[in-house]
């Protein structure tokens, strides 16, 4: 097997960078970063073999900016108002709702906001709020390429679900 040394790791090139769309712009940086740092070797394989698997993992926990980025590119072209990396508070009285049987038929009324009822505080990665149509929706962008456990997944359903009530 041939050796990969870090001298056959080139220099992504991206043409013009003045004309390079941002988005790729950022995930050649993403690459290149990761490509430069250094990494402690895995004693279980070669040494360009560690660090090639160093680098696609660094390169994958990297890419969830990215993912963030394209999804909030994509709702601001399509006139939406959007928020980033948010901390919304969400009440006892949401949170209640929302793991309550009766929640589907309540869904869509809203409640009072009430700032001493406040249980706890839930970051949305974007929050869309269309002006036009006077809604907002809050999301949580998954990262990395393993599926989300039950545990989580329930968890940020019910957070988001309870932050609907807040948005509201």
């Amino acid at each position: 097997m041939r050796s990969f040394h870090q001298t056959h790791f080139q220099p992504i090139a991206t043409g013009n960078s003045a004309m390079a769309d941002p988005l790729s712009e950022a995930a050649c940086q993403a690459v290149a970063a990761s490509l430069k740092a250094d990494f402690r070797p895995d004693p279980l394989f070669r040494p360009e073999i560690s660090k090639l698997f160093s680098v696609c993992t660094s390169v994958a926990i990297r890419h969830g900016p990215l993912i963030e980025r394209a999804i909030a590119e994509a709702l601001e072209r399509n006139e939406l108002t959007v928020l980033r990396n948010v901390h919304i508070p969400v009440t006892h009285g949401a949170l209640t709702v929302v793991g309550s049987k009766t929640y589907e038929q309540i869904a869509s009324q809203q409640f009072d906001f009430d700032e001493h009822d406040i249980a706890d505080y839930v970051d949305a990665d974007i929050i869309a709020i269309d002006q036009n149509r006077r809604c907002a929706g809050a999301f949580s962008v998954k990262r990395g390429g393993g599926t989300a456990g039950t545990k989580k997944r329930t968890s940020d359903d019910r957070a988001l679900r309870a932050m609907g009530f807040t948005l509201a």
